[in-house]
């Protein structure tokens, strides 16, 4: 969602549930921002036992008060059961501003007794006209490819899809979505993605999305329209060298919010799991956002702060700052530590000279002063 329309939006069920295309195509992991294994990965149409687990999450779902408004976070772990691969997928909501903010998306995927021939990322997005770069503009050159098709062995859903094209790429890239209206206040999303080695990416043109009832004020017939698709393809395994997404949407007349997105190594990397991600992401404003995620119970250092959490976000802006924690046990930065006896949600905000906090449990904070503070659960507010 951005900028008032649902932009990566679901494919929808096709004409109907009782038609080819949903049972072929719509109902299939092609047709969903999703993850797909060697081109089979697969769950019974209509019904699936296969649940997800929660690992993480901030804030509670339904919660109206208490929190920290300008992040959110949800972690979880899911079997795709065709391929027997385990899947992990941490969703995030940075806000920047009242009207800026982007979305993080780390995917990892791996099959469960090895053998992984690639995994495959799609992500489809409303507009007109897609463009896939690296990470210096550049236009990728893409060049036509039948590997991602049914006669492969693969789901016949790929082959409800045309005009693929693909270029490999170790480094960054970035794909842009245009959707152009009258006004010329275009709508675009913006998407960053980490380059691992291996790393094959493919431009595609989908069938339509059948998401939406009515035209919802789009500048296009969306429901005739193909629907544009990337699909980034991880030659083996794709856990440690995992799917890492920013997506930022934009309009014509605000521009970009975001100046720069690298990723970086602990400065622990030599003991650290090789699937921890670590993101640093500047704005414009002169705002940074140190962004850690990891799997494993083990604590990460960079740039002046540690972080044993799954999710942990380090924000810097002039004298202001930004900790939190999500789900973790430590974190440490700006002169301040603060420690939990089991996995928890904290943030500890300073803004315009004061401090704000918030614990879903109970922590022991040692301040830039050296004072040692033990904490019960207390929600998002000023302190003292």
């Amino acid at each position: 969602y951005g900028k008032g329309y649902v932009l990566g939006a679901e494919s929808g069920i096709g004409s109907s549930y009782f038609e080819k295309p949903y049972l072929e195509y719509y109902s299939q992991f092609p047709a969903h921002n999703t993850v797909m294994v060697d081109g089979i990965s697969k769950y019974p149409e209509m019904l699936s036992n296969h649940p997800f687990d929660l690992l993480g999450r901030y804030p509670d779902s339904g919660q109206k008060e208490g929190y920290y408004q300008e992040l959110t976070y949800s972690e979880v772990y899911f079997i795709e059961p065709e391929s027997r691969s385990d899947q992990n997928r941490l969703l995030s909501i940075v806000s920047t501003g009242k009207t800026t903010g982007y979305y993080v998306d780390i995917f990892r995927s791996k099959k469960q007794r090895g053998g992984d021939k690639f995994h495959d990322y799609f992500y489809h997005n409303l507009g007109q006209e897609m463009f896939i770069r690296d990470i210096k503009g550049n236009t990728l050159d893409l060049r036509p490819s039948n590997e991602m098709g049914f006669a492969g062995g693969h789901l016949f859903a790929l082959d409800y899809m045309w005009d693929k094209q693909s270029a490999k790429i170790n480094d960054d890239y970035q794909a842009v979505w245009k959707m152009s209206f009258p006004d010329g206040n275009h709508v675009y999303m913006n998407l960053w993605m980490k380059g691992y080695e291996g790393r094959e990416v493919f431009s595609i043109k989908a069938p339509p999305c059948k998401a939406f009832r009515g035209n919802q004020g789009f500048p296009y017939e969306v429901d005739k329209e193909p629907y544009l698709t990337i699909a980034a393809r991880q030659h083996g395994e794709a856990w440690d060298h995992p799917f890492v997404s920013v997506f930022e949407p934009t309009t014509e007349s605000e521009g970009r919010s975001i100046e720069k997105i690298t990723s970086f190594d602990p400065d622990n990397k030599q003991s650290i799991s090789p699937d921890f991600v670590g993101l640093e992401v500047k704005s414009k404003s002169e705002r940074t956002d140190y962004i850690f995620s990891s799997v494993k119970d083990e604590k990460v250092a960079y740039n002046g702060v540690s972080a044993n959490a799954t999710y942990a976000v380090v924000t810097e802006e002039g004298d202001d700052f930004t900790l939190f924690m999500g789900n973790g046990t430590f974190i440490e930065g700006k002169g301040f530590s603060i420690a939990s006896a089991e996995r928890t949600n904290v943030v500890l905000e300073y803004r315009n000279g004061k401090y704000y906090f918030m614990s879903e449990g109970t922590v022991t904070i040692i301040t830039n002063k050296g004072k040692r503070i033990k904490i019960e659960a207390i929600g998002y507010g000023n302190v003292v």
